[in-house]
């Protein structure tokens, strides 16, 4: 019989998830239970994480940036993390920036190397 993939989920090198991430899982676990809430069903794929609360169908959010960085900084998340969407407009939480679009970077803030096309993972 072959084994069930693991749940469990993968942990920085020491062992433990940063401390960012924690906060950054539960703005998510926190925003999709709103949405239950709200709409009486788990969101899909295509429904927005931030949404307009008095709508009565699941719409995005008209200024989602401002939104993102209340919410933000509400979990606690690095002020650092919030300069840098201030700054960029791009959400980079991890190190992997392999599928980042370099295009949308500021011209002085290019990565030295080019940033390959992203693979299905």
């Amino acid at each position: 019989m072959p084994k069930k993939p693991s749940k469990r989920r993968k942990r920085s090198a020491r062992g433990k998830e940063p401390p960012a991430a924690r906060r950054l899982r539960k703005l998510i676990e926190t925003q999709r239970e709103a949405f239950i809430a709200k709409f009486g069903r788990e969101p899909r794929l295509s429904d927005p994480l931030f949404f307009e609360s008095e709508a009565k169908v699941p719409t995005p959010i008209a200024n989602p940036e401002e939104e993102v960085l209340q919410a933000m900084a509400k979990a606690d998340i690095p002020p650092e993390f919030a300069y840098a969407v201030r700054k960029t407009g791009l959400f980079g939480f991890g190190g992997d920036k392999s599928c980042g679009p370099s295009h949308a970077l500021p011209s002085g803030m290019l990565p030295s190397k080019s940033i390959a096309p992203c693979s299905a993972h």
